[in-house]
């Protein structure tokens, strides 16, 4: 195995690790426990995966960075704010976009 990901916490890299196996790659967090003791969390995969994890990686942080120049979101149901990163409302759990119901069929 071999570190794919350097987050900046713990949080950051169980999102990571969780990104990583929703595409079908295991993946493991390293370091977490440490983080307090200046010890960076690192997000691992198996040595065959790398260049397959490394790809996705680029791909997430090419949409992290686009999104977080978006504007916040208001929701349609409850009306509280969100990040432009959010695709749920925090409050809620409304869909940031709601699709227009279907008139029933006669």
């Amino acid at each position: 195995m071999r570190p794919v990901f350097y987050a900046k916490n713990p949080i950051e890299a169980h999102i990571v690790r969780q990104f990583l196996e929703q595409a079908g790659l295991f993946a493991q967090v390293n370091g977490e426990m440490q983080n307090d003791l200046g010890v960076q969390p690192t997000v691992w995969v198996n040595n065959g995966d790398f260049p397959f994890a490394e790809a996705l990686l680029i791909r997430y942080e090419e949409q992290r960075l686009s999104r977080s120049e978006e504007e916040p979101w208001n929701c349609p149901r409850c009306d509280s704010e969100n990040p432009p990163t959010f695709d749920v409302c925090w409050s809620c759990e409304e869909s940031s976009s709601i699709d227009e119901e279907e008139e029933p069929m006669a």
